[in-house]
């Protein structure tokens, strides 16, 4: 019996080059890491079709990976580039074994400093991946000896990394009308729990230092998200929003 394939989607664009070298040491874990594992990976590099640097549309990017999406591969992973998380495989499990639609393999985040990260891509020192990692880091503030903090949060947004049903996801994909950053994972963490079965796992999720991006459409991200926050827990108003952004869709670029 051939293993499981699964289809990990990275919504990545090279802004500057430590994402592109941070998104290189991405590419390299995955390949060690996934030897390790029982199922295939497939890895699908996508970047925004809108093409726009001040204005990346991550949605845009996550859904012009649909038509690559092998048709065996009823597993995705949408995984963001900077950030790496010892529960992946966790998370894969229980949404093959259809225990939930969608599972988030984190709960809260470790943020390295510039110095630690630089560390980790040099390979002078490895991330964490360990479930006991957990204790050390839930309730700890910036140490100003590894240059590391966290924040311990509920689940507030689908950022990071997301293991969801290739089905749920052309149901309810994400909306390509918040453009930038700010408020699209909120947006659709929101949507998915209203209209599906989600999980978080207790895993820390290791975040690695680049550059802030600049918020140039905050005001309208967040008027747009404020649509989804009154339709959280309602079924039927929920979908009427998800078909209004579906119908988006169209508009992208092909």
């Amino acid at each position: 019996m051939s293993a499981e394939l699964i289809t990990f989607i990275i919504p990545f664009t090279p802004t500057t080059f430590d994402r592109q070298k941070i998104y290189m040491w991405l590419r390299d874990m995955l390949a060690i890491t996934s030897k390790k594992w029982s199922y295939n990976i497939n890895v699908i590099e996508t970047d925004d079709p809108f093409n726009n640097p001040r204005q990346y549309n991550k949605a845009a990017a996550i859904i012009s990976a649909f038509t690559k999406i092998p048709i065996q591969s009823d597993i995705i992973v949408i995984h963001d580039a900077d950030v790496w998380c010892g529960g992946l495989p966790e998370a894969i499990s229980m949404v093959s074994n259809r225990e939930y639609d969608m599972v988030m393999p984190h709960n809260h985040v470790v943020r390295y400093s510039l110095d630690t990260t630089q560390q980790i891509l040099s390979g002078q020192r490895p991330i964490q991946l360990q479930q006991n990692d957990i204790s050390e880091h839930k309730h700890s503030r910036l140490n100003h000896n590894t240059g590391e903090y966290t924040t311990k949060t509920s689940i507030a947004g689908c950022g990071g990394i997301v293991v969801i049903n290739k089905s749920i996801l052309y149901q309810y994909p994400p909306d390509i009308r918040f453009q930038g950053w700010g408020a699209e994972d909120e947006a659709w963490f929101t949507k998915l729990s209203t209209l599906c079965n989600i999980h978080k796992c207790d895993w820390p999720l290791f975040h690695l230092y680049h550059a802030a991006q600049e918020l140039t459409t905050y005001d309208a991200n967040f008027a747009l998200y404020s649509r989804y926050k009154e339709c959280k827990h309602d079924k039927e108003k929920m979908t009427i929003l998800n078909n209004e952004a579906i119908s988006h869709i169209r508009l992208m670029p092909s």
